[in-house]
């Protein structure tokens, strides 16, 4: 059976992508003129290191937005985000290849998060690996916030900042109760 012709552009224009899923998790890219030209748009801010199609698998509605309106400033603010935390911003592209959707985060979130890391845990953005960086970076603020909460009640833990975020929550309140009441006290 012949695909639609759009399906069709689409395959053209992005090789080696997995349309199925892309789809599944994106139906409205059917419905979108764009989507090719905004790949190529991605594939030339990130540059020749950044495996733009996967990160489109991972994050489809990067093919959504408006790179230049969107995903630019959202990277231009990583990269300085990460240059104020220890002079790392060549090291923007690898970060947003681990987590392609802070490429859709707001600047302003990004700042926030990166300055309440800084209070809870100085330096830890400076010495992060690119997926630690990315994962603390896409981290809630409440899950930042276990970071002071273990500081407090629990310093002889051992959980790392990474690790401490990235816990699902039942687990981290299992392991660490009272962190609940201890947010709403401080916060």
């Amino acid at each position: 059976m012949a695909l639609p012709p759009r399906l069709r552009a689409l395959e053209k224009g992005l090789p080696g992508i997995d349309l199925r899923r892309l789809l599944h998790a994106c139906p409205q890219l059917l419905s979108l003129s764009r989507v090719v030209p905004r790949a190529h748009e991605l594939a030339a801010l990130l540059g020749p290191e950044a495996d733009v199609l996967r990160m489109c698998e991972q994050h489809p509605q990067l093919l959504t937005v408006s790179v230049s309106e969107t995903c630019a400033p959202a990277l231009a603010a990583l990269r300085e985000l990460l240059a104020e935390a220890g002079g790392r911003e060549a090291a923007a592209v690898r970060v947003v290849g681990h987590s392609p959707r802070l490429l859709t985060s707001r600047p302003e979130t990004m700042r926030e998060r990166a300055e309440l890391l800084q209070r809870l845990a100085p330096g830890t953005l400076a010495a992060a690996t690119p997926s630690v960086a990315a994962r603390l970076l896409c981290s809630s603020v409440s899950a930042l916030r276990r970071i002071a909460f273990l500081d407090e009640k629990w310093p002889d833990a051992g959980l790392s900042p990474s690790r401490a975020v990235s816990l699902p929550a039942a687990t981290f309140a299992a392991r660490f109760p009272g962190f609940d009441e201890w947010e709403k006290r401080h916060f």
